[in-house]
């Protein structure tokens, strides 16, 4: 049986580079990677999902009665922060496994550890996490606010032309920084949990691997982000035509809530689980981007690799005595 060869992560990758070895990681540890993280971020996802198809019913209910009272808000409101809430562990718990996963590979190779100790690295973790999304959470909302108060302004403003031009350039902002922001959104739970640094120190240590690879962080993450968003579509088609045929079946005169039944429910909850594993995918390869970034910073695994030369050297030299 043939060992399987070992990916070297403290490598400096180009755009072409940095996606093949994801293709080749995810490869190399299809069936032990993806069950690894069904079964310790699965059941956060799942309860995400439901939550989510649940909470999609009851937003379809609303628009068909356009009224909150008839609707029952405050039931609507619980379903809603539970989806929250379970939204924000899952993306937690699926980011620190993949995370979890890499850093385990990177020390012991392929095939070398189980599951158990992907999910102790995880748990032992969790704490510095949560501090780490609080943070990145404080720092952005700030930002968020101001946004929402220009948008009002201007939408206050009434005139047309001051409406367009806002939004062509907060367009072209979202365009400019969603795809870095996704990377760092991702990179500073592998900053916390390798390099040990927790809250303001992780998010520091992730733009200081960014800083002067800004546009080439850009262009990975945006290429990244299309490439998965268009496996997500795939993989929620039977919800986008379930969802058409209820909605097209309601107008025709079907008085039946289109968003009651469960098998809408089922099905919405079942693309949204698929669609969250498949878009994981996305930390792999921050993953991978921020080891390049750190050994171009930091030549860490070249001095190792000096190192290793450096030691089979003067083990030759003392055999040869």
């Amino acid at each position: 049986m043939l060992t399987e060869e070992k990916i070297n992560f403290r490598q400096d990758r180009d755009f072409g580079e940095t996606f093949n070895v994801t293709v080749k990681f995810i490869r190399q540890n299809f069936k032990h990677f993806f069950g690894t993280l069904i079964l310790i971020a699965g059941p956060f996802i799942l309860i995400s999902a439901i939550a989510a198809g649940v909470n999609q019913a009851y937003t379809l209910g609303m628009l068909r009665s356009l009224s909150i009272e008839d609707f029952g808000y405050g039931r609507y409101g619980i379903i809603f922060f539970i989806y929250i809430a379970f939204a924000i562990l899952a993306t937690i718990v699926s980011a620190s496994t993949c995370f979890a996963y890499m850093i385990l590979y990177s020390e012991r190779g392929p095939g070398n550890f189980k599951t158990s100790e992907v999910g102790n690295l995880v748990f032992k973790n969790i704490g510095k996490l949560f501090i780490t999304l609080i943070v990145l959470l404080l720092m952005f909302a700030p930002i968020i606010a101001i946004f929402a108060g220009i948008s009002y302004v201007v939408i206050s403003s009434k005139l047309l032309v001051l409406i367009i031009g806002y939004y062509l350039m907060l367009l072209a902002g979202i365009a400019i920084l969603l795809p870095n922001l996704v990377w760092l959104s991702s990179a500073v739970y592998l900053a916390a949990m390798l390099e040990k640094k927790t809250g303001v120190s992780a998010i520091k240590r992730s733009l200081e691997l960014m800083r002067g690879n800004y546009w080439w962080t850009w262009l990975i993450m945006f290429c990244a982000v299309i490439a998965l968003y268009v496996l997500v579509i795939i993989f929620s088609l039977p919800q986008i035509v379930y969802q058409l045929v209820i909605t097209f079946s309601h107008v025709r005169g079907n008085l039946e809530d289109p968003g009651s039944s469960a098998p809408f429910v089922i099905i919405t909850a079942v693309c949204t689980f698929l669609a969250t594993i498949v878009f994981s995918i996305i930390h792999i390869l921050s993953g991978f981007h921020y080891y390049s970034l750190a050994e171009r910073k930091d030549g860490a695994g070249l001095l190792s690799r000096i190192d290793e030369i450096g030691n089979t050297a003067d083990t030759n030299v003392e055999q040869q005595y």
